[in-house]
């Protein structure tokens, strides 16, 4: 059963981790194509790497700590979403 947790832990570990690379080269693709129709790149799903790669170490016997909560910060898009959405709340208070 550990062997197959194992496994198991270490693909979702992987699958994420190819998630936030890939959305890292997402982000430099905008970067140089600024001026193309194409439009900026942005990840549709942006908490999903992240989880699948906390989800994998927890499967990995890992002793999980408060600092595993850094990989959101790892994911470009992540970041983009959770300071909108702090910026979101305090907009709020201020108009009302």
């Amino acid at each position: 059963m550990d062997f197959l947790l194992t496994i198991l832990g270490l693909g979702l570990l992987a699958f994420g981790s190819f998630i936030i690379v890939c959305s890292y080269i997402g982000q430099v693709q905008n970067s140089k194509n600024r001026d193309k129709p194409n439009g900026p790149y942005s990840s549709p799903i942006p908490f999903f790497g992240p989880i699948l790669v906390i989800v994998g170490l927890a499967l990995l016997s890992v002793e999980l700590s408060p600092w595993m909560l850094l990989f959101f910060l790892f994911h470009p898009d992540t970041v983009i979403v959770v300071i909108g959405l702090i910026w979101l709340l305090f907009n709020r208070q201020k108009q009302s």
